[in-house]
């Protein structure tokens, strides 16, 4: 029962450091040190969402803890499925 609830917990957490590409995103950049301003809206409701503005070196980085998140998830898994 732990095990799902970390595993449900992970899932939760990797959903809220990822972003939605929604139709609505408006990037704007001009140099590598411009902040880049995203339009979030959460999914399944009519409120407005809200601008975020991080420089590309903050977007690269939350994205990749995301994808170091689901990695260490997937290995996890794999782990518990093929116990040794």
């Amino acid at each position: 029962m732990k095990i799902i609830v970390t595993i449900a917990a992970g899932l939760l957490l990797t959903a809220c450091a990822t972003t939605a590409d929604t139709g609505a995103a408006a990037t704007e950049t001009a140099d590598a040190s411009d902040r880049i301003c995203t339009r979030e809206s959460p999914t399944g409701t009519r409120i407005p969402g809200r601008t975020i503005c991080r420089t590309q070196a903050e977007w690269d980085a939350i994205q990749e803890r995301s994808q170091d998140t689901v990695r260490e998830m997937q290995r996890t898994r794999q782990d518990l499925d093929n116990p040794q």
